[in-house]
């Protein structure tokens, strides 16, 4: 799904949060190429709602099956560089 990204917004480190950390997101795209979803299966709490927010905002091509737009769930790597 990394090529089909067609905006991106890079993560902020929250307030309070200095340290690097990777989070791993599930994420629903909808079959508009917005992400319906996203839900934070690993990664320091600190960061869940700073994550959350920022793939919510990111948009992607639609994905075609057999010529038509469907719904892709998918799996985001986050990196915070504090």
């Amino acid at each position: 799904m990394q090529g089909l990204l067609v905006k991106k917004v890079d993560p902020k480190c929250p307030r309070g949060f200095n340290q690097h950390a990777m989070v791993v997101l599930r994420v629903i795209v909808g079959s508009d190429g917005h992400v319906v979803s996203a839900e934070m299966m690993q990664g320091p709490p600190e960061v869940k709602d700073s994550a959350q927010d920022v793939v919510r905002q990111w948009v992607y091509k639609r994905y075609l099956l057999n010529g038509a737009p469907v719904e892709v769930d998918t799996t985001v790597i986050l990196e915070y560089r504090c």
